[in-house]
C-alpha cells in the first residue's frame, strides 16, 4: 500500500533551509495579460493536481495517468535509481505523491487582490538540481483542449510563488495568427507543458525566483476535437548569489515587473469622450431651444379668435392653467 498523498504548505519569507529540505511552490492565478485585474483560479485550467507516487522497489504509480521520464525506461523514483537528473532517488522510497489544489491561508490584502493561493505538485528540494522530471501525463479530453486553446488565444499568463516571490509565464503561444483576422487555417496553437525553475539563494535563503517556459517542448493543441496526450514536466536550477541580500530580494520587481502595478490611464480616450458628449449636448440644446422659441412666439403673437379655432395639445395646454 502506498503512503497517503502529501501537500506542501507555504513557507514564510526568510526561512533558512537545510540541505534537501522541501521547497514549496504555490500556484496563484491565471488570466489575460491585457487585463491583469481579470483573474481566475489556476486549476480552472486542467493542470496536474498531483505528481507521481514513489514506492519501494516497485516503480511508481500516479493519481492521474502513468508518467515516465522522457527518454527513460518508464521507472521513476525506484529505490537506488538515478533517473538521469543527477539526484539519487533512493531516499524517495515510500514517498507519497505531492498534492496540488489544496487551499492556503491568505491575508485580507491577498484576498482583496484576487489571489487564490493553492499548493502545487512540484517536488523541489533545497539545493538539488533537476535537469528533467515528469510531473504527470494527462490525456486531455476535447473540452479540456478547447479550454487550453481559448486561454492561449486570450493571451493567458500564470502566476506561481516561492515564499513571497512571484513568478510569471505564458500558458502557450500561437504561430501564424493574423493580427486582425485572428486564427487562420495554417496557424498553430501550442501549449507549454514544461517549466524551468531558476532559484537564487544566499546563505541558505531563497532571494530570487524565476520560471521559464521551454518552447522546444511545446505541444500542438490546434485541433480541439481530438484528445491530446500531454506530459507535464519541470526542471530546477539553483544559483548562488552572495551579492543579493534577502532584504533586497524585491528589488528586481521595481522596474522589471511582468505585470503592470496599476492600470494605465488613457487620457486621450477620456478627452475624446468628454468632447463628444459636450458636442452632442450642445447640438441637442440648440435644436430644443429653437423649437421651444418658435412655439412660444406663436403663442404670444396668436390672435385670441384664431386661438379658439386652433387645437392645442401637449405641454401647450399648460398656458391656460397659469
Amino acid at each position: 500500500m502506498s503512503p497517503a498523498p502529501a501537500s506542501a504548505s507555504a513557507v514564510a519569507p526568510g526561512h533558512v533551509y537545510s540541505p534537501h529540505e522541501s521547497v514549496s511552490v504555490v500556484v496563484n492565478k491565471v488570466g489575460p495579460f491585457a487585463n491583469p485585474h481579470e483573474t481566475y483560479r489556476y486549476y480552472d485550467l486542467p493542470y496536474c493536481k498531483r505528481t507521481v507516487e514513489f514506492t519501494s522497489g516497485l516503480g511508481f504509480t500516479s493519481g492521474l495517468e502513468g508518467a515516465a521520464e522522457e527518454g527513460g525506461d518508464g521507472v521513476e523514483g525506484v529505490e537506488g535509481h538515478n533517473n538521469g537528473d543527477g539526484v539519487d532517488h533512493a531516499d524517495h522510497a515510500d514517498h507519497a505523491a505531492v498534492l496540488g489544489a489544496v487551499k492556503q491561508k491568505m491575508s485580507m490584502g491577498n484576498a482583496l487582490a484576487g489571489d487564490r493561493h493553492e499548493t502545487s505538485p512540484y517536488d523541489i528540494t533545497f539545493g538539488d538540481p533537476v535537469p528533467f522530471r515528469t510531473l504527470c501525463e494527462l490525456e486531455l479530453h476535447p473540452k479540456q483542449v478547447q479550454r487550453f486553446k481559448e486561454a492561449v488565444h486570450d493571451d493567458y499568463y500564470f502566476e506561481l510563488l516561492v515564499e513571497d516571490l512571484p513568478m510569471w509565464g505564458y500558458v502557450g503561444a500561437i504561430e501564424g495568427e493574423d493580427l486582425i483576422l485572428g486564427e487562420l487555417e495554417d496557424s498553430k496553437t501550442y501549449l507549454f507543458p514544461h517549466l524551468h525553475f531558476k532559484l537564487v539563494v544566499n546563505e541558505n535563503k531563497i532571494v530570487s525566483a524565476h520560471v521559464y517556459t521551454q518552447t522546444h517542448r511545446k505541444v500542438d493543441i490546434t485541433d480541439p476535437t481530438e484528445p491530446v496526450n500531454v506530459a507535464f514536466s519541470y526542471s530546477v536550477e539553483w544559483v548562488d548569489e552572495p551579492n543579493l541580500q534577502h532584504k533586497d530580494r524585491m528589488s528586481r520587481y521595481v522596474d522589471g515587473a511582468f505585470l503592470p502595478d496599476k492600470l494605465e490611464i488613457h487620457w486621450l480616450s477620456i478627452i475624446n469622450s468628454f468632447i463628444l458628449v459636450l458636442l452632442l449636448t450642445t447640438f441637442l440644446s440648440v435644436i430644443l431651444m429653437r423649437v421651444l422659441k418658435q412655439d412660444f412666439s406663436s403663442l404670444v403673437d396668436m390672435d385670441e379668435e384664431a386661438g379658439v379655432d386652433e387645437d392645442e395639445v401637449g405641454w401647450k395646454l399648460l398656458h391656460g392653467d397659469v
